[in-house]
């Protein structure tokens, strides 16, 4: 009897850790969750509200992207970890250059050190920043990049090309036109993703997806372009060409006709049939 019960305390003592973690497993194998939140807002602590603020925290390969509150600048973002973070923020246009708990870097994100944030054990949130209002905030500056570079094909540079910068998401479009040699320059662009397309009548369009113009610095972009199948007479294609002298032969035969019917029917109109033959034929029957 007493070896049953020395069995059975025994069983029970492997079983109920078992049930515990099949019970429980998916509850305590769940990662923890933490909030990362801050304010962010332009040079005089406005929000950015002009174009849409895209917030990127990455943690080991997985990105989270934040809840952004364009009315008071304030954002928010659920991540699944608080080791390894870094958050990039994108707006076309501008450029962050200050976040308080985070160092810049190359490719534009801040590295955070959460150490430097303000935590809340009860709700798990890490802030950041402080609010606007003190100056401790993920600052934004208007910024602006430059796009140059060489259209060319076969014979050399392309000139009178039009080169133009269209924004990906939103923002203004840019357009110049090449010089004689074929170099175009489109100064002062908003940073941000564009496609860059480039017309020439004679050649086929060309288009670039995906050129980012970064803050300060020159995006050179050399394009080859192909001259199209159809020849070209006076700047016109072919196609165009035949409409033109179509219309041209119109106008013609329309004035034609209408001077001949003027003739025709004025006073001192030209008989086409001469009849005088045939009445001296009949005066001498």
């Amino acid at each position: 009897m007493k070896y049953r019960l020395l069995l059975a305390f025994v069983a029970m003592l492997a079983v109920v850790p078992f049930a515990s973690f099949m019970s429980g497993g998916a509850d305590g194998a769940a990662a923890p969750s933490y909030d990362i939140t801050g304010y962010a807002a332009d040079t005089k602590g406005d929000p950015i509200t002009d174009v849409e603020l895209e917030i990127i925290v990455t943690a080991g390969g997985t990105n989270y992207k934040a809840e952004y509150d364009s009315v008071n600048g304030f954002f928010k973002a659920n991540v699944g970890t608080n080791t390894g973070l870094s958050i990039k923020f994108n707006a076309h246009g501008y450029t962050a250059i200050t976040c308080p708990s985070g160092t810049k870097q190359l490719d534009g994100s801040f590295s955070l050190n959460l150490s430097k944030a303000t935590y809340s054990v009860s709700t798990r949130t890490y802030s950041i920043t402080g609010s606007i209002f003190d100056g401790q905030y993920v600052i934004m500056r208007a910024s602006t990049g430059e796009v140059s570079g060489h259209v060319s094909y076969v014979s050399g540079g392309v000139k009178n090309a039009t080169v133009t910068l269209t924004p990906t998401t939103e923002g203004a479009t840019y357009t110049a036109t090449t010089d004689n040699d074929g170099n175009y320059r489109l100064p002062a662009c908003a940073t941000g993703s564009y496609y860059l397309t480039v017309s020439r009548q004679g050649f086929i369009p060309f288009e670039m997806a995906d050129v980012s113009v970064k803050e300060g610095q020159n995006v050179l972009s050399t394009v080859t372009m192909e001259q199209s199948e159809r020849g070209g007479h006076l700047g016109l294609d072919t196609a165009h060409l035949l409409m033109l002298i179509g219309v041209i032969v119109g106008v013609l035969i329309v004035s034609a006709a209408w001077l001949l019917s003027k003739r025709m029917n004025g006073p001192n109109r030209v008989e086409i049939f001469d009849d005088s033959t045939k009445e001296e034929e009949e005066e001498l029957r």
